[in-house]
C-alpha cells in the first residue's frame, strides 16, 4: 500500500518535467537569425535566403539581357529605324555584292531581297575602325 503513493509522486515527476524544460532560444523566442519570417512566406527557406525573388537558381539566370533585342540568323528586319545601311561594304573588307547593315555595335549581312539575317559579321569597331 505504501507503493501507491510514491508511484503516484513518481508519475507527477515524469508527467512535469517538460514544462521545467528549458524553451530554448537563448531568450530570444524562436524568432533568431534565419528562422525568422521571409518576405515572401511561401518561400522555401533556402530560396528565400538568396534574395532573388523566390526563383530557384535555374531560372534567375534567364532575365532578359541586351543579347534578347540583339538581330540573329534568320531574323527578318522590317524596322529599319534602329539600323544604318553600310553603303560601301567592300571598303571595310566586306563583300562589296553585299547588303550589310549596322545594328548597335555589330554589323550584319542581310539577303537583299527577303530582308533575313544571313550572318553576324562581328563589331563595329573591329570592322570599320570606329
Amino acid at each position: 500500500m505504501k507503493m501507491r503513493p510514491a508511484l503516484a509522486i513518481a508519475a507527477l515527476a515524469v508527467i512535469a518535467t517538460p514544462a521545467l524544460a528549458d524553451p530554448g532560444g537563448k531568450g530570444k523566442g524562436h524568432k533568431f537569425k534565419g528562422h525568422g519570417q521571409s518576405e515572401a512566406s511561401f518561400c522555401p527557406p533556402g530560396l528565400a535566403k538568396k534574395g532573388n525573388g523566390c526563383r530557384p537558381p535555374g531560372l534567375a539566370k534567364k532575365d532578359t539581357r541586351a543579347d534578347d533585342y540583339r538581330y540573329r540568323v534568320g531574323d527578318r528586319i522590317v524596322d529599319y529605324d534602329n539600323v544604318v545601311l553600310i553603303r560601301d561594304p567592300g571598303r571595310y573588307g566586306l563583300d562589296p555584292y553585299g547588303t550589310y547593315y549596322r545594328a548597335d555595335d555589330y554589323v550584319i549581312r542581310v539577303d537583299r531581297e527577303t530582308n533575313q539575317v544571313l550572318a553576324l559579321v562581328g563589331l563595329v569597331s573591329a570592322i570599320l575602325g570606329g
